[in-house]
């Protein structure tokens, strides 16, 4: 046998062998199509429940920057007023240092 119809065997073979493993003939059946739809159906509820638990988390994302931004907000207030009362400190303290001074 020559190395042409060798060839032509095994690419015959291999069609051979790929028709006979697509089962009912490469048609799908009623059932097969009502799984995968269940399937589908499945994914999408998966989906949807993924969608709202993003929704939900990107409320709470929201949410915390606000109060975060409150917070940083607040804790600036009380800086100023903590810089304010040691300034205002530091001054009576000069002042009462120098009243006592005026004493001697």
């Amino acid at each position: 046998m020559s190395k042409k119809a060798l060839t032509v065997w095994v690419f015959c073979g291999f069609i051979l062998a790929g028709c006979a493993t697509t089962g009912s003939g490469g048609r799908s059946s009623q059932a097969d199509i009502d799984t995968l739809n269940q399937r589908v159906a499945a994914l999408q509820g998966q989906l949807s429940e993924k969608d709202a638990e993003i929704a939900k988390m990107q409320n709470q994302m929201r949410e915390d920057t606000v109060a975060m931004q409150q917070v940083e907000s607040d804790k600036r207030a009380l800086a100023e007023k903590l810089d304010a009362a040691t300034a205002e400190l530091n001054s009576s303290k000069k002042s009462s240092r120098s009243s006592s001074s005026d004493l001697k």
